[in-house]
């Protein structure tokens, strides 16, 4: 009797032929010699969670390939660990012609023959591919299904960009004259484009800090661009610094047929690409056959092992990925699949990360995180409310309340001659600004006054919980608090992590309450707000290896190394 995981199913001939049951294709990628496809597997809701006693192969017309079972991490609950598989074809024996990759299943009982799935990473996570006088296309059909085109690579330039343009001209995805168009661009180039963005309507992070790098060096040898929404109070800043386009306007697609790199602090396919581009549509008839390459910046430290499904190559597929320290690089590397693609570069907005000093009262900045079950993220819905109501009914609401209308707070603030500064996260800062009663000592923190890197680098001291903007602050080693609850049902799928744990890595004291807050807060008043030499030796170990003050330059060479 097959079994998946700790259900046992029955006759195979009803679980792996029945409706509920899928493969999908997440990637081809070429190794030495070889092509290797990797995918997911669904069992009509089943969870996977052990290796199946099923055989697999990989068929390809009456040809089969060996197959295997593959334990992913980020694969979600509902599915299963178990629920990935592997194959590596000789590409010697990879036969001609076009063919659509099936999964072969079998026991004793039964078999299963499925045709794989295109899924929207896939064209993520293939290149073109040519090996020995012969070219390997990804395609599919109308029914989603994937195909493999082998077919031989024309020797003649001239022959195979006639044949390339001809396949532009026939292409009906609505992709193929742009296609065309970017050809001709790019070969006209003195210098390669880089598209660079972060969310539509910011410049404030790595993005921001890596495209004034490359515009004021003229010896960079590259053309960056710069995207962002018209209306942004940022538009005209970044004017200033260099070469800018309107985001969705016909010059920012322009730059995209320039492009050979998309490159962004957040993810790269929403909000590099206009509106109106399809997602999906853009990766496979724009991006793969054009060979773009993508680069992930980062926004902040990703050591949450909670957020592992989103961020694994098979979901991503970026070319290239930016690390805050080797233990995320390791990260990225090994549990996300990425090996060689990481780089323990340090990020390029660290290049600006100095404590700012001020006349004025000292000032505590309160950061707190966000919580994903409560607000749409912006990439999905322009970060509109799941529902208003449960938002202020959470207990994660109603902590960050206390502490900002606090009287024990406000009693501090005044005898320390210090006032705090309330900084929300941009997904949730919404909900935050019309229900919370402020006063002279307790603030919001107004980006338009100041960025989001200024607030980080004015304070004096800096509480959250568990935001990861606290490596910032931490690499100016500035005092940090971090503000548990332990009634919130999500603070510690916030707190966790695979090679960082606030616990035994922190960087600052874990408290609770207003009163644990207060009495942090007044140690460090009476340190002169400066970090304690415990949580400053962690500072050095975690920040070890990362360049000081040449992050931005280690990350261009990197990306010129794709």
């Amino acid at each position: 009797m097959p079994h998946l995981g700790s259900v046992d199913l029955g006759q195979a001939d009803e679980i792996l032929c029945s409706k509920g049951f899928s493969v999908s294709l997440e990637g081809v990628s070429r190794r030495p010699g070889s092509l290797v496809l990797e995918g997911r597997i669904t069992a009509r809701g089943i969870p996977i969670d052990r290796k199946p006693d099923i055989e697999m192969s990989l068929g390809l017309g009456r040809r089969r390939f060996p197959a295997e079972w593959l334990q992913r991490p980020d694969r979600p609950a509902s599915d299963g660990s178990w629920s990935a598989f592997r194959a590596v074809v000789p590409l010697a024996r990879w036969p001609r012609g076009e063919y659509f990759p099936r999964l072969h299943l079998e026991t004793p009982e039964g078999s299963a023959d499925p045709r794989m799935m295109k899924t929207v990473a896939l064209f993520r996570n293939v290149r073109p591919i040519e090996h020995e006088g012969s070219a390997y296309r990804v395609g599919t059909n109308d029914k989603n299904q994937v195909c493999v085109r082998k077919s031989p690579a024309s020797r003649s330039a001239a022959r195979r960009s006639f044949a390339t343009a001809l396949g532009d001209l026939r292409d009906r995805s609505g992709f193929g004259r742009l296609r065309l168009l970017a050809r001709v661009l790019r070969k006209l180039e003195n210098k390669p484009t880089w598209l660079i963005g972060e969310r539509w309507d910011t410049a404030q992070d790595n993005g921001a800090a890596l495209f004034k790098h490359l515009a004021a060096d003229e010896r960079a040898g590259v053309r960056p661009v710069y995207v962002i929404e018209r209306n942004s109070p940022e538009f005209a800043s970044m004017s200033r610094a260099g070469k800018v386009v309107a985001h969705g306007s016909w010059r920012h697609k322009l730059e995209l047929c320039r492009a050979s790199l998309l490159i962004s602090a957040f993810d790269v396919d929403t909000y590099i690409l206009p509106r109106d581009w399809g997602k999906v549509e853009f990766l496979e008839h724009f991006h793969y056959p054009l060979g773009g390459r993508r680069v992930f910046l980062g926004h902040g430290v990703s050591y949450r092992t909670s957020r592992i499904g989103s961020l694994h190559r098979l979901m991503l597929g970026y070319d290239l990925v930016v690390a805050s320290s080797v233990g995320e690089r390791d990260f990225f590397a090994k549990e996300l699949s990425y090996g060689r693609r990481a780089v323990s570069t340090g990020l390029p907005r660290f290049d600006t990360l100095t404590r700012m000093r001020s006349d004025r009262r000292r000032m505590i900045l309160f950061a707190p995180t966000w919580r994903q079950g409560l607000v749409v993220p912006s990439y999905r819905s322009m970060g509109a409310a799941e529902d208003r109501g449960e938002f202020m009914a959470s207990q994660y609401f109603r902590t960050v309340r206390s502490i900002l209308e606090s009287p024990r707070v406000a009693e501090f603030l005044e005898d320390a001659g210090a006032e705090l500064r309330f900084l929300p996260h941009y997904e949730a800062a919404e909900f935050f600004t019309q229900n919370i009663s402020f006063t002279d000592r307790v603030k919001m923190a107004d980006l338009r006054e100041h960025s989001f890197q200024e607030w980080l680098r004015l304070c004096d001291a800096y509480v959250t919980d568990f935001s990861s903007s606290f490596f910032d602050v931490a690499f100016m080693r500035t005092p940090i608090v971090y503000l548990d609850d332990p009634n919130d049902p999500d603070a510690d799928l916030e707190r966790s992590g695979s090679f960082f744990d606030a616990e035994t890595d922190g960087f600052g004291p874990i408290v609770e309450g207003e009163d644990g807050l207060v009495n942090a807060l007044a140690r460090i008043a009476e340190n002169g707000f400066e970090m304690e030499p415990e949580y400053h030796e962690r500072v050095e170990v975690f920040f070890e290896g990362v360049p000081l003050g040449s992050s931005t330059k280690s990350v261009v060479e990197a990306i010129k190394a794709i």
